[in-house]
């Protein structure tokens, strides 16, 4: 794992995990508070890894997947990824264009636009969760709008997570 993303409301972490000597204890601690949640698809497979390769331990990892399944009453998210989950939760198109996705993130100083990536996929895994698990989900409430998430550094408003 090279970055650790985490975002708590509108506030971002993009920590380089691969190059980091130590891991602060006050982010140990916060991985570890069973009082937090930590949202993600495939989140599990995070959460082995971070145990794995970094021995930390995350008290309490929430998968959106079977959020989003039990909350919709819709099975067949139970496979979809991100870019999916914001399209049938908030009916706003999330930009995951391969070059970033698939973009160098060992790099010891990471782009602009793989930091911006970072904290907007953190962001709308927060904003998704956020919507389920607190019942403001209306599914695809966003549909009659054009809504757009990309990588534009204003892309906090727009998703619904007031």
């Amino acid at each position: 794992m090279a970055v650790l993303q985490l975002c708590v409301s509108r506030r971002g972490l993009v920590f380089q995990i691969f190059h980091a000597d130590r891991v602060p204890g006050a982010l140990r601690d916060f991985l570890a508070c069973p009082d937090h949640r930590f949202l993600g698809v495939a989140v599990d497979g995070d959460v082995r890894r971070l145990a794995e390769d970094c021995g930390l331990a995350v008290a309490n990892a929430v998968e959106l997947r079977h959020v989003a399944v039990e909350v919709l009453a819709r099975p067949e998210l139970r496979g979809a990824g991100l870019k999916a989950l914001t399209r049938e939760v908030t009916g706003a198109h999330i930009d995951k264009p391969k070059r970033l996705t698939m973009s160098k993130w060992d790099e010891r100083r990471l782009s602009m636009k793989q930091v911006r990536y970072a904290c907007i996929d953190a962001f709308v895994s927060y904003g998704i969760g956020r919507l389920l698990l607190t019942g403001q989900c209306a599914e695809g409430a966003a549909a009659s709008g054009a809504t757009t998430i990309s990588s534009s550094p204003f892309v906090a408003s727009a998703v619904p997570v007031a």
